[in-house]
């Protein structure tokens, strides 16, 4: 088969490559919501985060070790809230709360699954110091 490159005008090959742009976007996009959404029930099959707000803790059970280890809301440092804008059934859930703890703990990760973002807002306002907006966020 040969080609007749007189036939390929610059429209045509601009409609074609943003074809192929756009088409490439959106898959990755939507392949890359399952691979966060992977990720995200990978850390809820570790670790399962809950609020003890009469006590006024962070309660962090391991589920593998069976361990529980309860944190004061006094030595939360600073507050990260990631949300997802995406408000369809697919995407809304893709969203997480960072709390970093003192200088010697690594920062827990609350999905939205386990906690809604705007309990974790309430309890801790003055301690937030990033918000961030996405469609999906990648821990």
């Amino acid at each position: 088969m040969i080609i007749d490159w007189e036939n390929f005008k610059l429209p045509k090959i601009l409609f074609a490559y943003s074809f192929v742009i756009l088409f490439g976007a959106l898959t990755y996009q939507n392949l890359g919501v399952a691979l966060i959404r992977k990720k995200y029930f990978l850390l809820n099959q570790e670790k399962k985060v809950s609020l003890d707000l009469l006590r006024k803790q962070i309660i962090i059970t391991n589920k593998l070790t069976r361990t529980n280890e309860e944190i004061s809301f006094e030595r939360v440092k600073k507050v990260e809230l990631y949300y997802s804008w995406n408000a369809n059934h697919f995407s809304s859930d893709l969203g997480y709360s960072k709390i970093f703890i003192d200088n010697t703990y690594e920062p827990i990760i609350i999905t939205q699954n386990n906690i809604n973002q705007f309990e974790i807002y309430e309890l801790f306002k003055d301690k937030i110091t990033k918000t961030i907006y996405r469609f999906a966020n990648r821990i």
